[in-house]
């Protein structure tokens, strides 16, 4: 816990980058899993709650929100919009908001079929 822990002398935007950037040695599911467990330990950092430009958690979203190979589009849409348990509206807004800025191409933004 302590390594991910924001340093006092160091800038949120500093943390962030720490945070985010992906180890050499981790796979995507391995770096998808280490930032989901550090959210879970750390839910009102900095790193997570001023993030709105995605400047450094792009490239974790991107792989937390991919369409899986053999996925059909239906599924992949219904599965990025699925409210999850326990979310409250405003995170689940977030959410959404989050995958409109990363995929911002997706036909379910544009074609009234999703």
């Amino acid at each position: 816990k302590r390594v991910y822990a924001q340093k006092p002398d160091e800038s949120n935007d500093d943390y962030k980058k720490r945070v985010y950037t992906k180890r050499p040695d981790e796979t995507d599911v391995q770096y998808v899993t280490r930032i989901k467990t550090l959210r879970e330990m750390f839910p009102d950092s900095p790193a997570w709650t001023d993030d709105d430009s995605l400047t450094y958690s792009s490239d974790y979203y991107k792989l937390l929100y991919k369409q899986q190979p053999g996925e059909t589009d239906e599924h992949y849409y219904t599965r990025l919009t699925t409210r999850a348990a326990g979310e409250d509206a405003k995170t689940y807004k977030k959410k959404i908001e989050t995958i409109q800025k990363v995929y911002p191409d997706l036909a379910m933004w544009k074609d009234d079929k999703y």
